[in-house]
């Protein structure tokens, strides 16, 4: 593939909604995932800050426990397990310390892991196994605990 080519690929890719775009030659496959409803600027500005530690209220829950989402940090298919035929890795109202691989996002055959921020009970998985997922979209909501 030529470099130019490349280049007028992404140009077209700019003008228009695409989420997904796949080419193969003999050699050489490229393939991009991108999310169009936010710039370039807030990517770049939301990855040189720290994870975003979004406290609420939860909207369920009459007590004013705290909660707290963790977020996908990349584009790609959420996976519970490391691989197909194993168990989830964390189930729902488990309490995990912070630093527990939670689950992993797959984006171009790399498997990226999830890791919990915080101590916290899971009271809610928001996204199914095998979705796509967008950067920065919540996938588990954890009830703080001390």
């Amino acid at each position: 593939m030529d470099i130019n080519f490349i280049e007028e690929v992404l140009e077209e890719l700019d003008r228009t909604q695409a989420r997904y775009f796949r080419i193969e030659s003999q050699k050489k496959k490229i393939e991009i995932i991108r999310n169009p409803l936010s710039s370039f600027k807030e990517l770049t500005k939301d990855r040189q800050t720290e994870p975003e530690k979004e406290i609420k209220k939860s909207k369920d829950e009459e007590s004013l426990d705290e909660t707290y989402d963790i977020k996908s940090p990349y584009i790609g298919f959420f996976q519970r397990s490391e691989n197909k035929d194993s168990i989830a890795i964390v189930k729902l109202r488990e309490i995990v310390e912070s630093g527990k691989i939670m689950a992993y996002i797959r984006s171009m055959n790399i498997q990226y892991e999830v890791i919990s921020d915080i101590k916290g009970k899971i009271v809610e998985v928001l996204v199914e196994d095998g979705q796509a997922v967008e950067y920065g979209q919540p996938l588990f909501r954890l009830k703080l605990v001390e």
